[in-house]
């Protein structure tokens, strides 16, 4: 829980990093250019999906990648693998938290109080089909071709 809120801002080429995630989620966002997990904690989930060279599979990836490295202790994980508890998450009280779904940040999903690897892939898949049906999401374009166009389109947005 400490390193959840203390250092969030790990970089994605460092030995820590790099050490811990196994399915080496992170290459798509480095060559989307990510270079820490700050920056993807504090995207919007809609605008991950919307990056060039991120589909779906990769963004669900990260956010795996990103709880396992958050969440050292997976004991609840396991005892809901092998059934021996129910799930416990409050998703009504998430829901309440976070009523506009495409404002929803990986971080509030990733570091939500109570966090499982189940309720992740719940939230997260809803999550998704939500962006399937909003306007935001065109099966032959992407809005972005990457971290930094992100940035520069979103600025340009502000300055409006």
């Amino acid at each position: 829980m400490e390193n959840k809120e203390t250092n969030r801002k790990i970089f994605l080429n460092s030995a820590e990093w790099l050490g811990r995630d196994e399915a080496y989620a992170c290459r798509p966002f480095i060559r989307a250019g990510f270079s820490n997990t700050e920056e993807i904690l504090e995207l919007r989930v809609f605008d991950m999906l919307n990056i060039l060279g991120i589909d779906r599979i990769m963004a669900e990836e990260m956010m795996y990648a990103l709880y396992r490295f958050f969440n050292e202790n997976r004991q609840a994980d396991d005892a809901l693998y092998n059934g021996t508890i129910d799930q416990y998450f409050d998703f009504t009280a998430w829901r309440a938290e976070n009523p506009d779904v495409p404002e929803v940040k990986v971080k509030d999903i990733v570091l939500a109080d109570g966090m499982n690897f189940d309720a992740l892939t719940w939230l997260f898949n809803r999550v998704v089909r939500k962006f399937w049906k909003s306007p935001e999401y065109d099966s032959r374009n992407y809005r972005y071709w990457g971290y930094r166009d992100l940035v520069q389109q979103k600025e340009g947005e502000l300055t409006k």
